[in-house]
Parts: structure tokens; sequence; C-alpha cells
């Protein structure tokens, strides 16, 4: 049996996504202000981290309210846990994707139906420092990459994902993707990196 919905639920939903709507708002115009002086990635993602903090329904709303702003494809049924942290302004997000708490995701693009676990590691690729021996790692330039996750992926918690993910592939909990997975090594994961 349901229970009863009381006579000011609709009006308390519509608070808290107002409320969700203007906490975005003061954020977005934060992140003008510091994008001039700091550059558009250190502005967007310390809009990222404020909004991480918020816990619970109202938390899913502000990050949903402040990506929506942002992102090329935010849709409004996209929940988004706590302490989830964006580094880059280059993502889109499908529709009906979920995305756990405390995890961190650079220049990514998900796909529709995509479930991914608490403290999920998705960074700008594998490439991000250079190589180099004589120079220190902070001088090395690297290389950001957009990494690909297909539609219907489900992916565990603490998995670290450095490659493109095909169409509903799972990937275990605590996993390392190196190489990119196809439709044929989904199954087997035959490129997949466990930790020991």
């Amino acid at each position: 049996m349901l229970p009863a919905i009381g006579p000011f639920f609709w009006v308390r939903k519509f608070l808290r996504r107002a409320f969700a709507q203007a906490y975005a708002a003061v954020l977005y115009y934060r992140y003008i202000i510091l994008k001039q002086r700091f550059g558009a990635d250190a502005a967007f993602q310390w809009a990222s981290e404020a909004a991480a903090g918020h816990r619970g329904d109202r938390g899913v709303l502000i990050r949903r309210a402040l990506l929506s702003r942002w992102l090329r494809v935010a849709a409004a049924d996209v929940i988004i846990g706590d302490g989830t942290i964006f580094t880059k302004k280059t993502m889109s997000i499908g529709s009906r994707v979920d995305i756990g708490a405390r995890c961190v995701l650079g220049s990514v693009l998900l796909g529709d139906d995509v479930s991914i676990g608490d403290g999920v590691m998705i960074p700008s690729g594998k490439r991000q420092h250079g190589t180099r021996t004589d120079l220190p790692m902070r001088q090395q330039l690297g290389t950001f990459t957009t990494v690909h996750l297909g539609t219907g992926c489900r992916i565990g918690s603490g998995a670290v994902l450095l490659a493109d993910i095909c169409d509903c592939a799972v990937i275990p909990p605590g996993a390392v993707v190196t190489r990119p997975i196809t439709a044929g090594d989904a199954l087997s994961c035959a490129w997949l990196d466990r930790p020991q």
C-alpha cells in the first residue's frame, strides 16, 4: 500500500526545485566571474565541487540544475550522487543516467541508461601526463581525450576507465580499463586489467 501524499507535497516539491535552480544560478554566476581569472576548466571544477557537497534529494536537484546550464546534454532524469566532481566541461550526459557518490569524471560522453557505481574514476583518457624523465611531471604537457561510454553500460564501484566502452558492457567493481572494450570483448573482458 502506498503512503498517502499530504496536502503540501507538491508545494514542497516545487520549493525544493526552485531552491535548487536559484542555488545553481548563484554557482553559475560565480563560475562566470572565476572563469575570467582562472580559466574555464578551473572555474567549472570549483562549481562542481561546491555542488558536490550537498547531500540527499536537495543535492541531486542542485547538481542536475547546475549541469543543465553547462552541458550539451543533461537530461532532467539524471541522478548524480553526493561528492561527485566533474573536471571538464567537454562532457555529455544522456537520459536516465545514474552516477554514484564520490565519482570523478573528466571529459566523458555518457550514453542513455548508463549506471555508474560509487567511487568510479573516469579521467580524460590515459595520456594526461607526459612520459619524459628529464622534466618534472607538472611541466609536461599531456593529451586530453574524451572517453565514450555506450548506451546501457553498467560500471561497478571503484572502477577506473581510461578508454572507451561499448554499448551494454558490464565492468566489474575495481576494474581498470586501459584499452577500448568493443562488442566482441564485452563478454570476455579481454582487455580488462583487474587489480590484484
